[in-house]
């Protein structure tokens, strides 16, 4: 929470939404370059033991963020909209996030290596997308059209 606090105030909501994904893409591609080239399985460890924690530090930021962008929303709606969220579809998704974990660890025996070589496209189409909806946002917000160009642009 400390750490959520400061990434807010200083860079914004967006800002603090997209840092977790771009630190996972830099420690899974140094973990892909240095499982790929060397066999060094000590390096391997501590990378992933970083990752680890770098995706628990900013699992707060995470948090408050997401659950900032429901503040614009009306009481009702904001609990109409939040409560599936929290209750049923994160908790879902990180189901299924494990038991594909188990079925490529256990069934197709991938190494971890192997994991981060299968989570390096996702996190790569995460952040493209991320700057395709924010060129798209820019456009459309230039002609005027959309009022939630600000939350895409960072206005």
């Amino acid at each position: 929470m400390f750490l959520a606090s400061r990434i807010l105030s200083r860079y914004g909501v967006r800002t603090a939404l997209l840092l977790t994904p771009a630190l996972l893409l830099v420690g899974t591609f140094l973990m892909v370059v240095t499982g790929t080239f060397s066999q060094l399985t000590l390096v391997l460890f501590w990378l992933a033991v970083s990752l680890n924690l770098t995706r628990q530090v900013m699992d707060a930021a995470d948090n408050t963020a997401a659950n900032l962008l429901y503040q614009p929303l009306s009481a009702a709606l904001r609990t109409r909209a939040q409560t599936p969220v929290d209750g049923i579809i994160y908790p879902g998704a990180v189901g299924l996030a494990g038991l594909i974990l188990v079925g490529l660890t256990n069934i197709l025996h991938l190494t971890a290596v192997q994991l981060a070589y299968a989570l390096l496209p996702i996190l790569v189409g995460q952040r493209l997308r991320c700057y395709l909806c924010t060129e798209y946002a820019g456009r459309v917000s230039q002609r005027g059209a959309c009022p939630f160009s600000a939350a895409f642009t960072g206005a």
